[in-house]
């Protein structure tokens, strides 16, 4: 929960979070589940926050898997010599969305790379006068469902939908996370996440290609589990024991951890096999990350 400030900055003012059982790979499955534990949460911000009105307004981000980024086009071309205006250049962009929307696909963002005024590229056209002018894209694309259970969620909080478009996640962390010089130059950056772990490469402040994987940390914790521990366990184990690497552990460790099942042995795991388990995990999750970067 955060209070909008008159410079556009926020304060926050409270932080609450439940288990996301009810998203899976970045897509809400459970419409009705996601809904009661979001009705909880702002519960539980209004009173940790100390909030008198009830919250209204929601931002949210999105993030899941079949999202992909794609290039795309449009012209428009004119009877007579125009001035370019914003609004020419915002329909345009609508115009392009709305013929790469099918019933399966969803465009989430759009971002426009360069323009061709009369033959000349340009990154501003506003102001320009001319008799055609084309637009170059770069399209984020996903599945129709994950917009949609964003919204069956909402519905039911309250009759909510959230605040303006959902925002990419990627590009949420690349502005909190790196200088407008590092993206003008050229990096890279990856959200390691529960279920999906995302890669944003930037280059000329534009995001030039993007990669969603369906699996995160959560899927780490799953083969930890498989030793015959509860979840709650293998996550403390992961997060206070782990390393990323067998070779990042200079001397073997026996750990003693109580088992899943009541009435089990104590189960004995060595910080060097545990760091095999997150490392086996490990590079199936990044080895689509570095062909891409590659």
């Amino acid at each position: 929960a955060a209070e909008g400030l008159p410079d556009n900055s926020l304060r926050v003012l409270s932080a609450e979070s439940k288990k996301a059982d009810d998203v899976k790979n970045g897509i809400i499955e459970q419409s009705s589940g996601a809904a009661y534990k979001t009705a909880e949460l702002i519960k539980l911000l209004h009173n940790s926050a100390r909030i008198s009105p009830r919250i209204d307004r929601f931002c949210t981000s999105v993030n899941a898997k079949s999202m992909k980024l794609e290039t795309a086009s449009y012209t428009r071309d004119f009877k007579k010599s125009e001035t370019i205006t914003r609004e020419i250049i915002d329909k345009m962009a609508l115009a392009c969305e709305k013929e790469l929307v099918t019933d399966e696909t969803e465009i989430y963002d759009i971002f426009p790379v360069i323009y061709v005024v009369d033959g000349q590229e340009v990154e501003h056209p506003e102001g320009k006068t001319a008799r055609s002018v084309t637009a170059h894209y770069h399209v984020v694309k996903g599945s129709s469902r994950i917009k949609a259970n964003l919204h069956k969620c909402f519905d039911r909080v309250y009759g909510f939908r959230p605040e303006s478009y959902p925002h990419l996640s990627i590009e949420a962390l690349a502005l909190a996370a790196t200088e407008e010089d590092d993206r003008k130059e050229g990096c890279a950056i990856i959200d390691f996440g529960a279920t999906t772990t995302t890669l944003g490469i930037y280059r000329s402040e534009i995001l030039q290609d993007i990669l969603v994987v369906p699996l995160g940390g959560l899927h780490i914790t799953k083969d930890i589990e498989e030793i015959g521990i509860s979840d709650a366990h293998a996550e403390k184990l992961k997060c206070l024991k782990g390393t990323a690497s067998e070779s990042y552990v200079e001397k073997a460790v026996q750990i003693q951890v109580p088992p899943k099942n009541p009435g089990d042995e104590v189960v004995k795991i060595s910080t060097k096999l545990l760091a095999t388990i997150i490392e086996a995990r490990l590079e199936e999750i990044l080895e689509p990350v570095f062909e891409m970067l590659e």
